[in-house]
């Protein structure tokens, strides 16, 4: 007798598994793509989605709320498109994953790089090109680097006001042991090349680095792991040998009234937010919050020209010291590294005057920086930063 199985035209048993096999792995991967359909739009319209803030700090500004008719069609379904596409569900997680598909193919180099143990580090290829002795910068420029703060320092210190300036330590050169592994650190640095110069001696440099590695020596983490800026508590000691030089012989309390209080970070920090997330996993004891000098027991933050075109970390900015030394005042020209540094000043001076120094504006004037009759000048940059622009000054009119 015949199998049914065996009689022309009938799939055989391993067939008909595969083909069972195969339209249950169609109707599985069908499902899951009507779910990612569906999920962020069930999440919107449910309210269980999870970017319900009204700020997004990755992205630096406010989105859209939900908005009213008021007669004009056009520019309500305009605000509604930025509505929903500000609120739609999953929505970090989604801007995520489409960064990480573009830098996977190439698309644009990655702005962050994610080293050992959670680290993350700048990834943008001139950054890397500096750490690995490949930057771009030529001897010319050190020259007139060395030669804009001599000038500088010896315009300064004929009016009898000291100037310290000083190139900091990049991150991945602080902590290279967590980077990845085909990160190579090179020999031709540009901060080295300044420091190194004959006539830095005359240039009022101070070394940076040796005080930073000393308090990474020393047990403390002087770098944030998902931030590209030093802590407070690693540039202590050198924020302290500053004031040494500033006024070696002074009675200022230039040592710390009180201990630094540690407090929740209220800030995402900046590796995160370029990562595309809304919050820190920064472990919250190293948020180094210092004890205010006004009398309020606030620091009175405020730009000095309202009508600049650079608005933000950008413009100059005016920051209440202590008041009861008398009114001593510090002019720091800087970028972000010298604005971490802040709270070590703000015991000695009755205000601190920040000019910004970002590799994209224009060189600072010596008259600029007179104009606030300081007493003490410090300049500070990044060495990333250093290393891309021309000089740090203008140069001195004859």
């Amino acid at each position: 007798m015949t199998n049914a199985d065996d009689m022309p035209g009938s799939p055989r048993p391993e067939v008909q598994r595969r083909s069972t096999l195969s339209r249950r792995v169609t109707t599985l991967f069908v499902g899951l793509l009507i779910l990612a359909f569906c999920l962020p739009a069930f999440l919107f319209l449910t309210g269980l989605q999870t970017n319900t803030d009204q700020i997004s700090r990755s992205e630096r500004r406010v989105l859209q709320g939900l908005p009213s008719f008021e007669g004009d069609a056009r520019a309500y379904t305009a605000q509604m498109d930025d509505y929903l596409e500000d609120r739609f569900g999953l929505r970090m997680l989604l801007i995520r994953l489409a960064r990480k598909v573009r830098d996977n193919l190439g698309e644009n180099p990655p702005n962050v790089i994610y080293g050992q143990d959670g680290w993350l580090y700048l990834g943008a290829l001139k950054y890397r090109d500096e750490f690995e002795g490949q930057g771009s910068w030529s001897n010319e420029r050190v020259e007139r680097w060395v030669e804009s703060l001599s000038n500088v320092n010896a315009a300064l210190s004929a009016r009898d006001i000291p100037f310290i300036a000083f190139i900091a330590i990049d991150k991945a050169r602080a902590y290279p042991e967590f980077l990845p592994e085909d990160w190579q650190e090179g020999t031709r640095r540009f901060r080295s090349f300044v420091y190194q110069h004959p006539d830095a001696a005359q240039t009022g440099l101070i070394d940076a680095e040796r005080y930073v590695m000393q308090a990474k020596a020393a047990g403390k983490k002087t770098f944030y792991s998902r931030d590209t800026h030093w802590t407070a508590d690693g540039t202590y000691d050198l924020a302290m040998a500053i004031m040494d030089r500033f006024d070696p012989d002074g009675s200022l309390p230039r040592y710390m009234p009180a201990p630094a209080q540690v407090r929740e970070s209220e800030r995402l920090l900046d590796l995160d937010a370029m990562a595309g997330f809304e919050r820190s996993n920064e472990p919250p004891a190293l948020m180094i919050g210092f004890p205010q000098g006004g009398p309020d027991g606030l620091t009175r933050l405020e730009p000095t020209a309202p009508d600049s075109p650079h608005v933000g970390q950008f413009a100059t900015v005016r920051s209440d010291g202590t008041h009861d030394v008398g009114d001593k005042r510090l002019v720091i020209v800087g970028d972000s590294f010298a604005d971490s540094m802040l709270g070590h000043f703000l015991p000695s001076y009755a205000d601190i005057i920040r000019i910004h120094h970002g590799a994209h504006l224009f060189d600072v004037s010596l008259d600029e920086v007179l104009a606030y009759e300081p007493d003490a000048v410090l300049f500070a940059t990044a060495e990333r930063q250093a290393a891309q622009k021309d000089q740090p000054f203008q140069p001195i009119r004859p």
